[in-house]
């Protein structure tokens, strides 16, 4: 019997390493789809090039923040490819004003510096992790070099093109579980507890000591947690 297929989207500046821990948990019993977006800076070209790589097999899809944008993207343009929604540390608002001006001032600063250069700050880093340790600052610091001005310069324009999904969610037809960290506050708690209460088939859980990267912060609570529901 073939496994079946899980597509991983992973959040801005992050590659398959932001969920090592959850593709060593999850990959004995699926096939493990690992998706970065470096050249898109569109969010409806993103979930069409993840719809077209699976070739209209059927997948369980699991979004971290940026990811989660793409995915709600997928599920308004073909809903019924998805078994199995996960939404992780994500929000089904469109940026409000002063976000999209962030967004376009760190553009302006990426492009005016040498490639690869770009670097996140300490922080942000704060506000990603409620768990700091030096070897998780590390991963993040090396997953944003790696990918480069670039791929951020395109991740920002494609979070900038992208559109509230709070109409969506109604029609949502598939199993769908929303993951927070308690102390999110990029995407607090209230915003996942509100998507929560908008779908017809749901289910949500808030992990404890957690900030914003749920699959570094807490790796072993949320890979249980994906487990649970993607074995249901």
């Amino acid at each position: 019997m073939s496994k079946k297929n899980i597509v991983l989207l992973p959040a801005l500046m992050c590659d398959y390493r932001l969920y090592a821990h959850q593709i060593k948990t999850l990959s004995p019993y699926y096939n493990i789809l690992n998706f970065n977006f470096t050249n898109i800076n569109n969010i409806v070209d993103a979930a069409n090039f993840v719809i077209k790589q699976c070739e209209n097999e059927k997948f369980s899809l699991v979004g971290t923040s940026m990811g989660g944008y793409i995915a709600m993207e997928i599920m308004r343009i073909n809903s019924s490819l998805v078994e199995k929604l996960c939404l992780i540390n994500t929000s089904w608002h469109e940026d409000s004003l002063e976000k999209k001006q962030h967004r376009l001032s760190t553009i302006d600063v990426a492009k005016n510096l040498p490639a690869n250069s770009y670097m996140i700050d300490d922080n942000t880093i704060k506000s990603y992790l409620y768990n700091q340790t030096e070897e998780k600052n590390k991963l993040i610091k090396t997953m944003f070099k790696e990918l480069g001005n670039e791929a951020f310069i395109n991740q920002q324009q494609m979070i900038l093109s992208r559109t509230s999904s709070e109409n969506q969610f109604a029609h949502y037809n598939v199993p769908t579980l929303i993951i927070s960290g308690k102390y999110d506050e990029i995407t607090p708690t209230a915003v996942h507890c509100s998507m929560y209460n908008a779908l017809p088939n749901g289910e949500i859980v808030i992990i404890d000591e957690c900030s914003h990267l749920s699959p570094i912060d807490q790796p072993i609570a949320l890979s249980a947690t994906l487990q649970l529901f993607l074995g249901k």
